[in-house]
């Protein structure tokens, strides 16, 4: 059965829907980025902002304990990426260039950036950071003067930050915190519920997760998988394969199907699926040129004697390959 979503221009919209929308844990990845574009109006961040100011005194004048009150701001803090005093006046002054940085000035704010399905941008922080965005990526970021934050509201990014002692840098998504000083890392935001990935490319990362109040650290070429309930799992990783997609190419040694399928659906147009957990888990050796994305499935099934079967999902509308055994 088809399931129909509702994404009624923003312009149709006010901030209350809008607020209501998404705190109700069904907004789509459609209604993000028409949030997105509707919140890029200050009039409309204003508005946003400041409901959700009256929505947190409501909540304690209700009679939240302070434990309860001191928990929903960290929930909050992770959703909006907010650093003390980042309610502040959205900037205005946004310099676009294509294939160029993105510059935006340097009042604290909160600023928010995309990337579809064809599309990789690097952003310059105020600082002189850098993130790059990979394919159907989102971020919110925060600067004030004490802390540096980011949102990773959905897909992967590469962060290059410049050394700052006296404000810590983190890179929050909906699972995890990953706290730095100074150093070059990627963050890749999976599915709710599906966990995170960070990949150290030089210096170290503090990860948190599960609220644990002491974060351990990942060092250059580490990597960790964190995931909501589960100890986080480390390995391994060459340095010159991370965030290799910004080169056009993602490299993969020894690694799962499964793995492989989370690193390369963003840029195709279908769904990828498995027959069977054990096909998910068979290792491979690959090179995946984003150029040449059509031909990789086959490449992959040629070479480990899979049979590729097309789908289709009725709910989202979209294709499925299902890679199969085989016959």
């Amino acid at each position: 059965m088809s399931t129909v979503h509702d994404i009624t221009p923003p312009s149709d919209r006010d901030a209350p829907d809008w607020y209501a929308r998404l705190h109700s844990g069904a907004m789509t990845d459609a209604e993000a980025a028409l949030l997105d574009d509707w919140l890029a109006d200050p009039e409309h961040a204003a508005a946003f902002t400041a409901l959700h100011a009256m929505d947190a005194r409501i909540q304690d004048v209700a009679g939240a304990t302070e434990s309860e009150v001191v928990a929903r701001e960290k929930r909050v803090r992770r959703r909006f990426a907010i650093g003390v005093g980042a309610f502040g006046a959205v900037a205005a002054g946004l310099i676009a260039f294509v294939g160029a940085p993105l510059v935006f000035n340097a009042s604290p704010s909160m600023e928010r950036w995309s990337t579809s399905g064809s599309g990789i941008e690097m952003v310059v922080l105020p600082d002189g950071s850098q993130i790059t965005l990979n394919t159907r990526t989102a971020v919110e970021v925060a600067y004030t003067e004490d802390d540096r934050s980011v949102h990773l509201l959905r897909g992967e990014a590469y962060f290059d930050v410049i050394t700052d002692a006296a404000r810590p840098f983190s890179v929050y998504t909906d699972e995890s915190e990953f706290r730095v000083v100074g150093t070059r890392f990627t963050v890749r935001s999976e599915d709710e519920g599906q966990g995170d990935l960070l990949q150290v490319a030089e210096g170290g990362v503090q990860v948190f997760s599960d609220d644990r109040a002491v974060g351990d650290v990942v060092t250059a070429g580490g990597l960790a998988y964190v995931k909501p309930g589960v100890p986080v799992r480390y390995e391994a990783i060459s340095p010159d394969m991370i965030a290799d997609w910004r080169d056009g190419v993602i490299t993969f040694s020894n690694t799962t199907l499964l793995e492989v399928r989370d690193s390369v659906q963003r840029y195709l147009p279908m769904e990828i699926s498995f027959a069977d957990e054990s096909i998910a888990q068979v290792r491979v050796t690959a090179v995946f040129n984003i150029s040449q994305k059509d031909t990789f499935l086959e490449g992959i099934a040629t070479a480990g004697g899979f049979n590729l079967r097309y789908d289709f999902n009725a709910q989202n509308g979209r294709r499925v390959v299902v890679i199969e055994a085989d016959q």
